[in-house]
């Protein structure tokens, strides 16, 4: 078991107000620490858990007990980050990192950003960049830093699927069905997500009926 840190982050339609406070600080999530900056609404917490996976769930589902499950945006640290947000998270300079960006340190070949906010701001993959960090051995990155930063952007699109389909549901199944027919016949993978956060849940392990699994429970669809 070790001490995970991470924030969730709400969609805009979640405001810091008295009732928000009560439904926080009266669930199983009173362990965090409840703040808005620039009017989004964070929750940071530290739990223990076997994985980050687990005590991200962990949070998930003690949130979908008071409804707010569906307007969870996002989980921080995310993937995304530009060269100072490299420097901060690995406590190194950012002539540092510039120097291991343009080869003068390291053995080279750092991950090519993966894009830009605007023209010369470039951002990379924060699994990508650790990867290459350990496969370096440098700083002491380990594998388990990697396959977290990994899992975050996982449920990060995840969350960003359900996000965008409550937004708009028919234009999104259309999108979806769109990729369902580029992947289906390729591999046998469905693109379609079958379940949201809002709906019931069976905790039963492993229910095996198709319904999609996540940390080691079945969220059943209209269960």
């Amino acid at each position: 078991m070790s001490d995970f840190e991470f924030s969730i982050v709400f969609c805009d339609e979640v405001n810091l107000d008295d009732n928000l406070e009560d439904q926080i600080y009266g669930s199983s999530c009173s362990d965090c620490q409840l703040s808005s900056v620039d009017g989004r609404v964070i929750l940071m917490f530290e739990r223990r858990a076997a994985t980050l996976v687990d005590a991200v769930f962990q949070v998930l589902y003690e949130l979908k007990e008071i409804g707010l499950a569906p307007k969870v945006l996002c989980v921080d640290p995310c993937d995304l980050v530009s060269q100072i947000q490299i420097s901060k998270r690995l406590d190194k300079t950012r002539q540092q990192i510039h120097q291991y960006i343009c080869g003068q340190r390291g053995p080279g070949n750092f991950p090519k950003p993966i894009r830009y906010i605007e023209e010369r701001k470039p951002v990379w993959s924060w699994s990508g960049v650790l990867r290459w960090f350990l496969d370096g051995k440098l700083l002491g990155v380990d594998s388990g830093s990697v396959g977290s930063a990994k899992d975050i952007g996982m449920i990060n699109g995840f969350l960003a699927n359900l996000h965008n389909r409550s937004i708009d549901r028919a234009r999104f199944s259309k999108i979806e069905d769109r990729f369902h027919d580029l992947v289906w016949h390729e591999t046998g993978f469905s693109a379609r997500i079958p379940w949201d956060l809002s709906g019931p849940v069976d905790l039963s392990p492993n229910r095996g009926d198709g319904a999609a699994e996540a940390n080691g429970y079945t969220w059943a669809v209209g269960a």
